[in-house]
């Protein structure tokens, strides 16, 4: 149980923001949920590069798990829209504001 936390710790920017200021500084670019946990996270990359969940590393399944909901609230936010590609499913930043810059 933690009775204290220094302020400093609050302060640090969390995984979502990261993932979510990611998308939004690189528009043109699209992500898979492993590309953003390599990228932003900092997951090896051969940790996790064509192995199951049963073999990655303790606690990096229960992220990427983190990952995708929090980018299917960003796609139901109108935020973050997803397409397919190829197998896999990438997700990237919707200029929500071009349209009215046009």
């Amino acid at each position: 149980m933690k009775i204290k936390i220094p302020v400093s710790e609050l302060r640090k920017t969390s995984s979502f923001d990261k993932i979510k200021e990611a998308l939004q500084k690189n528009p043109k670019d699209a992500y898979t949920i492993s590309g953003l946990l390599v990228e932003v996270l900092g997951i090896k990359k051969a940790d996790i590069e064509n192995k199951t969940f049963s073999d990655w590393p303790k606690g990096v399944p229960s992220k990427y798990t983190k990952v995708r909901l929090y980018l299917e609230k960003l796609c139901s936010q109108g935020l973050v829209k997803r397409d397919k590609h190829e197998r896999a499913w990438v997700y990237y930043w919707s200029n929500k504001n071009e349209k009215l810059q046009q």
